[in-house]
């Protein structure tokens, strides 16, 4: 079980909802909703070795050969001679991202803006 976005463009599963939301944070800077990530996103068990948690909360599915440790979450196929090795590799690769983080003004009223294109977009007032 795992979390994930049917708008991702490759498939990315994450261990919860918290470590999902914070990646997709990460990947639209300057959103104005407010974020609240608690202390438990960082705080993954790794003891199951078909799978791995990342620091950021990505789950890899693990698999083991002849040629060594692999997984298919990898962009490109990597075969590490230990476990640890493939858990560092990943851990490295999968640091939790910094979000840009305000105060949103509340006394502000959000004003909307239509650019050319048609995209709507909420001007919201923050503290940066």
């Amino acid at each position: 079980m795992a979390y994930t976005s049917p708008v991702f463009k490759t498939a990315t599963f994450f261990a919860n909802r918290d470590s999902l939301n914070r990646y997709i944070d990460s990947k639209n800077p300057g959103d104005c909703h407010i974020n609240t990530y608690g202390a438990s996103s960082w705080a993954f068990t790794n003891t199951d070795p078909s799978k791995h948690i990342a620091p950021n909360g990505k789950v890899y599915m693990i698999t083991s050969g002849s040629q060594g440790y692999t997984s298919d979450d990898f962009a490109t196929k990597k075969y590490f001679s230990t476990l640890a090795a493939l858990r560092s590799f990943i851990d490295g690769r999968n640091v939790p991202q910094d979000i840009w983080n305000h105060q949103v003004d509340t006394t502000f009223t959000p004003q909307t803006y239509t650019a050319p294109n048609g995209k709507s977009y909420t001007i919201y007032r923050t503290d940066r």
